[in-house]
């Protein structure tokens, strides 16, 4: 029973739009089945036997180790907290209310210097690498155009890139959700110096699952290293001011450090933006 139950609550929280993890599943458990006050033992079939916490938290870690290996199942190289970062000036801006997406140069220093007496209420682009949880936990990209940079935790050879937006039945304005999208990969020889490569074109489905993967073909990204890739954002689906990006993803194979130094620019900062 305990299976099932716990099935259920990983379909509730999905369907909420929310993060799958331990403490959603937790949550949507005691909604639905500590409703009468028996408590866990009622879940687990027990009758008055005593069930610990531990013990619902172990079985829920189980199911959902099982649930993530039937999803995606692989690496995610622009995850935030393995090592990836975001390159601030080959990125667009964040949305801020009022300022537009066109606000110049002068413009945008001022309100970072005023933000620096009050903390800004928008979300970092850094935002778009972590998983969410939430409609609206997303990076409001300024515009309906743009682009993020990140520079992967480690260098590897794309194979597929994931593109995740809320659902649009709990979206907060379905329209803010990216339609055509590009991905470059930013590569490194001597002769060229910085020069980018496009990976893929693709589009974003509105009605499609919340997490699209697009596969990227060999003959296309062939043989060299990558540290750096880029997602251009063409267009949305209709919000003028603003794009939300809930999670940009980057899978693939890793390579050898003596292939990646060869290949791998040493910094950013030499890099122009395209």
């Amino acid at each position: 029973m305990i299976h099932t139950r716990i099935e259920r609550a990983i379909r509730e929280a999905k369907s909420q739009g929310e993060l799958v993890d331990r403490d959603a599943v937790l949550t949507e458990l005691r909604r639905h089945d500590l409703h009468d006050g028996g408590g866990w033992q009622n879940l687990f079939g027990t009758g008055g036997g005593h069930v610990k916490d531990e013990q619902v938290q172990a079985t829920v870690r189980r199911e959902l180790d099982r649930y993530q290996a039937d999803g995606l199942a692989v690496p995610d190289y622009a995850l935030l907290t393995a090592g990836a970062r975001v390159v601030p000036r080959l990125t667009s801006d964040t949305y801020t209310p009022g300022l537009g997406a066109d606000a110049g140069r002068i413009r945008r220093v001022a309100w970072w210097l005023l933000s620096q007496l009050k903390p800004p209420v928008a979300k970092p682009a850094s935002v778009a690498l972590l998983p969410w949880r939430h409609p609206g936990d997303c990076w409001p990209m300024a515009g309906r155009s743009g682009r993020i940079t990140v520079h992967l935790a480690k260098a590897i050879i794309p194979e597929a890139i994931t593109l995740e937006h809320v659902d649009r039945r709990i979206a907060l304005d379905a329209t803010s959700s990216p339609k055509h999208l590009v991905v470059y990969a930013w590569l490194w020889d001597d002769k060229q110096g910085a020069w980018t490569k496009p990976l893929i074109r693709f589009n974003y489905q509105l009605n499609g699952p919340a997490a699209q993967t697009f596969s990227l073909s060999p003959d296309v990204v062939g043989s060299f290293p990558v540290r750096l890739i880029q997602l251009r954002i063409l267009d949305n689906y209709g919000q003028p001011d603003f794009t939300c990006l809930y999670r940009f993803r980057v899978h693939g194979r890793t390579i050898s450090s003596k292939t990646t130094a060869a290949s791998t620019p040493a910094s950013t900062s030499t890099m122009a933006a395209t």
